[in-house]
């Protein structure tokens, strides 16, 4: 079942003219969209937190638990967002029902997530691998003099998701991580491939490209986060 199934345009009237307004363009979705492809969404979603589970395990075994509950209250937060725009995906393709707050929330969420992973690893990084002369690393910020709520959000989002991953890919090659290191700069590749997806037209195949792509994405960090716990045993 997908939107294209049933009739879901709106008419406005403007003078003597009928302007047919369609949900899907405006929300710059597919028509095709469909509840598959919605249900396909949550497994990236889902891989997350086992990833982020295997990483504060690692810093666990550290004893460092700063970190540890940094990237339990991040990974939450980032799952957070995630699953609630993939209720949204869901809701949509089956009721049509736009609640704004369930895909609005991906940017907060997630945001605010990835701030708390990178903050997380960066403390981390400073007491175990003589990082003194890389503070500059978290002095980067988003501008803030945007128009579009949600463009501060992603710029923090995007900055901060880099910036975890980044410090994770030193640490594991200093740790001679290589599978580690390997599969985190796999998952960062997907990440601007994922971006480069963003500015096309999503149709219904660009749409299932994205998602198994995504879930590959994922499975690596997944896998990484594993590689860091079996590297302290």
């Amino acid at each position: 079942m997908s939107f294209r199934d049933r009739s879901i345009t709106g008419k406005i009237d403007v003078g003597s003219k009928q302007l047919i307004m369609n949900p899907c363009e405006i929300l710059g979705m597919s028509e095709e969209y469909s509840i598959a492809l919605a249900l396909v969404d949550f497994i990236p979603t889902l891989l997350f937190p086992i990833g982020a589970y295997f990483f504060q395990k690692f810093f666990k075994k550290h004893n460092h638990v700063r970190s540890q509950i940094l990237w339990i209250i991040g990974g939450f937060l980032v799952f957070l967002g995630g699953f609630f725009k993939a209720i949204w995906k869901l809701n949509m393709a089956v009721t049509e029902n736009n609640i704004l707050f369930l895909t609005d929330s991906l940017f907060v969420f997630q945001a605010i997530g990835f701030s708390c992973l990178f903050v997380g690893t960066l403390l981390f990084i400073r007491n175990n691998s003589n990082l003194s002369n890389k503070s500059d690393i978290s002095k980067s910020a988003p501008l803030t003099a945007l128009a579009v709520w949600k463009i501060p959000f992603l710029a923090i989002q995007t900055l901060t998701c880099i910036g975890t991953y980044g410090l994770l890919i030193h640490y594991a090659f200093k740790k001679e991580n290589k599978k580690g290191a390997i599969l985190l700069i796999s998952s960062v590749i997907i990440i601007f491939v994922m971006v480069g997806l963003s500015g096309s037209d999503m149709g219904i195949s660009i749409q299932w490209i994205a998602e198994i792509i995504n879930t590959i994405g994922q499975l690596s960090f997944v896998l990484a986060g594993i590689t860091f716990t079996k590297n302290l045993e």
